[in-house]
């Protein structure tokens, strides 16, 4: 388990940041990657960070979201 917070908007160091927080749980053979519903809710950038997490981490499933969402 582990839990890391928001790169922030699309600058140009938020990819890096991104991978260098997946890095240390990589080394922990993390295999399932969770984004929580509030992020894939309200994050304007979560196709940009799937694409950058994908293209380095192609082994590890990504599941968007916790629940799925209800009107």
């Amino acid at each position: 388990m582990g839990i890391i917070n928001c790169a922030g908007g699309p600058t140009l160091t938020a990819p890096a940041k991104i991978l260098k927080r997946l890095q240390t749980l990589a080394g922990c053979r993390l295999d399932v990657l969770n984004f929580p519903f509030r992020v894939t809710a309200l994050c304007l950038f979560i196709e940009e960070y799937d694409s950058i997490i994908r293209g380095a981490y192609p082994d590890f499933e990504l599941v968007l979201g916790t629940y799925p969402y209800r009107l």
